[in-house]
């Protein structure tokens, strides 16, 4: 029976459910596509002004699936990282990816799956780490899980894929060349994503971005102009690919970055508080023990007042930035770093109540351990006080080169002066058995820092191996270690 017979069928029968008119206009709609590709078929003629647009979540995947099954030369296709679709990959979806795996690589080929990033690598990795933090920070640990579990599903997907033996990478349009595409396909740099069937079709799908396809434009020879248009798409899937890097090492950076974030000391707002005006008396007696450690070493070389730049790594409150203030000359530059977001606007707020006319201070928002800081040396003086230094996420098998540690202690050298030094300190081990660190702690910052057992043999071969020298170092309150640090070439004095 024709597309036009059922119509007449169907158009009394319905007509009191209100189903009707919609009824006439989808079979019309199909009449249309019907006719044009039957004049392709018969004539090869292409006389379809549009491509054929299907907008049901579920004719979307069959159409999809139908043309994976026919597929003998090429499938590329691309998605977003961002995308919720891949993020709990449906069953059936990577079946039929397996099964146009195979059947390429019957043919020596391979699939070619581009996931894109919708900022920079380096961006991507950062957004993912904050996202994760801050469901932490504020305690919906089902969130943090959720997001967890959306990249294991990731990895374990393009591993699957992989397997399959699929060529699977991640690349980030930075260029926008999508603006360069037909302004018809809506491909918006964030959701719209294309797939290319051989040689005779491609499509364009929309919704990833919610994890579920919402429409799918199909292009195929019986549409005008298809060769131009199928020349573009390839042009613009070749292009990006050509600037593409494997995907599983990308989901393993953000893997690595997830777990250094699990691994971190959180500074909620009320923490910052307590930590500036209500600290057990204990604890400010440690503060302030520790700081004047710091002001005799400085004194004692003769540099207090003549210092030019101080960077302090984990500012916290400005603490040191601030207290530094004297050491540094009129025309000096102190500036404070922090990851944390809370710790850098309490931060600038306790500059700005105790010191707003010092333009020599600056409280900046920055991952020390990023691979590019965005800070430059060098630095007369370095701080990474009251036990921060413990914050960088060390390998539990010791000195691992690559860990944040290590990381940081190159970092450091780096930007040190040639007579620079640098203070850190840790909390000793029988204040780590016995947990007398900071009262306000939670029970699992605690159980972190509780946990670190690193030794003395080991911190000498990373600070070695980071080319830094120490004296020895300094008992404060029988708690904490202070350490001073200079370039291995310089002498202590």
């Amino acid at each position: 029976m024709a597309i036009t017979d059922l119509t007449q069928v169907a158009a009394p029968g319905l007509r009191h459910f209100g189903v009707a008119a919609a009824l006439l206009d989808g079979y019309a709609a199909l009449d249309t596509i019907a006719t044009g590709l039957e004049a392709f078929r018969h004539r090869q003629q292409s006389t379809m002004p549009e491509p054929i647009r299907i907008d049901s979540p579920r004719l979307c995947l069959l159409a999809y699936g139908a043309a994976l099954g026919a597929v003998r030369q090429r499938f590329w296709t691309t998605t977003y990282l961002s995308s919720g679709f891949w993020g709990s990959a449906d069953a059936e979806v990577l079946d039929w990816n397996r099964d146009v795996a195979r059947a390429l690589a019957a043919n020596g080929e391979a699939v070619r799956r581009l996931f894109l990033l919708t900022r920079s690598p380096e961006e991507e990795i950062r957004r993912w780490r904050d996202d994760y933090l801050l469901l932490r920070k504020y305690g919906d640990d089902a969130g943090a899980r959720a997001l967890d579990e959306r990249l294991d599903t990731l990895l374990a997907t393009v591993a699957a894929l992989t397997a399959l033996g699929c060529d699977v990478r991640v690349a980030h349009d930075s260029a926008q060349s999508h603006r360069a595409l037909p302004s018809a396909w809506a491909i918006d740099g964030s959701d719209a994503e294309i797939a290319i069937y051989d040689d005779w079709r491609f499509d364009i799908f929309r919704g990833g971005s919610s994890g579920t396809v919402r429409s799918v434009d199909i292009h195929t020879p019986a549409l005008c102009d298809f060769a131009a248009s199928f020349a573009q798409a390839s042009g613009y899937f070749d292009d990006l690919w050509g600037t593409a890097t494997a995907a599983t090492d990308f989901l393993q950076r953000i893997r690595a970055g997830l777990d250094a974030a699990a691994a971190r000391i959180e500074y909620h707002p009320l923490w910052l508080a307590r930590y500036d005006h209500d600290l057990s008396e204990a604890d400010e007696r440690l503060k302030h023990a520790e700081f004047a450690a710091v002001a005799r070493t400085l004194d004692a070389r003769g540099t207090w007042g003549t210092i030019g730049r101080i960077l302090d790594v984990g500012t916290c409150t400005a603490r040191y930035p601030i207290a530094l203030r004297a050491a540094v000359r009129p025309d000096g530059d102190i500036l404070g770093v922090d990851y944390d977001w809370d710790a850098v606007r309490f931060a600038r707020h306790n500059v700005r109540e105790t010191c707003s006319g010092d333009a020599r201070i600056r409280i900046e928002h920055a991952d020390f351990c990023a691979e590019a800081f965005g800070f430059e040396g060098p630095f007369d003086v370095i701080t990474c006080m009251l036990g921060t230094f413990m914050h960088f996420q060390r390998d539990p098998g010791g000195m691992a080169a690559g860990d944040d540690l290590q990381r940081a202690l190159e970092r450091f050298r780096g930007l040190l002066a040639p007579d620079g030094i640098l203070f850190f300190t840790i909390w000793t081990e029988a204040a780590r058995q016995a947990r007398d660190l900071l009262s306000i702690y939670s029970d699992e910052d605690m159980r972190k820092l509780s946990g670190w057992n690193g030794t003395a043999v080991e911190l000498e071969a990373r600070l070695a191996a980071a080319g830094l020298d120490h004296a020895e170092a300094i008992s404060i309150d029988g708690r904490m270690q202070l350490f001073c640090c200079r370039p291995a070439h310089q002498r202590f004095n």
